[in-house]
C-alpha cells in the first residue's frame, strides 16, 4: 500500500464490522485476551509466524557477513519494543513484488486506457482520505 491506496483502507473495512469480527475471532481473544509484550513473549509469537516470514527477517536484520540462524535473529528482534514495525518490513517485502508484478500485468491485459482510467479513480480515493482527515 503505498500509492493509490487510503490509507484508512483497514479502518473503514473493520469498522463497520466489528461484531462480525468479534463472532469471528472471540474463541481466540477468550483462550488469550492480552498478547504478552514481553521479549518472551515476543519471541514466542515471532517463532509461530510463517516460515519464509522468519527468513525475511532474518535477511532484513541480519547484517552482511554475518550469518546468523533465524532463531538467533528473532531472539534479538523479540527484544526490541518496535518489534511489530520489523514484521511489517518483512511482509511487505514478500506482498511488494507480487504487488508490482500483479500491478505490471494489470496494464498489459486490461490496456493502457482501462489502467490510467482505474490508477485516476484509485488516486482520486486516496486524495479524498487524505481530504477527511485534515481538519
Amino acid at each position: 500500500m503505498v500509492i493509490g491506496e487510503e490509507k484508512a483502507k483497514v479502518l473503514n473495512i473493520v469498522k463497520p464490522n466489528v461484531a462480525h469480527f468479534r463472532e469471528l475471532y472471540g474463541n481466540i481473544l477468550q483462550e488469550d485476551p492480552q498478547i504478552d509484550k514481553s521479549p518472551e513473549g515476543q519471541f514466542t509469537q515471532l517463532m509461530t509466524l510463517p516460515r519464509t516470514l522468519q527468513q525475511q527477517i532474518n535477511h532484513i536484520m541480519d547484517p552482511p557477513g554475518r550469518n546468523r540462524d533465524v532463531e538467533e535473529t528473532l531472539l534479538q528482534v523479540a527484544q526490541d519494543p518496535d518489534c511489530g514495525d520489523v514484521v511489517r518490513l518483512g511482509v511487505s517485502s514478500i506482498v511488494r513484488p507480487s504487488s508490482i508484478r500483479q500491478s505490471t500485468k494489470g496494464i498489459f491485459t486490461a490496456g493502457m486506457k482501462k489502467s490510467v482510467i482505474y490508477s485516476s479513480r484509485k488516486l482520486n480515493k486516496m486524495w479524498k482520505g487524505w481530504l477527511r482527515k485534515t481538519p
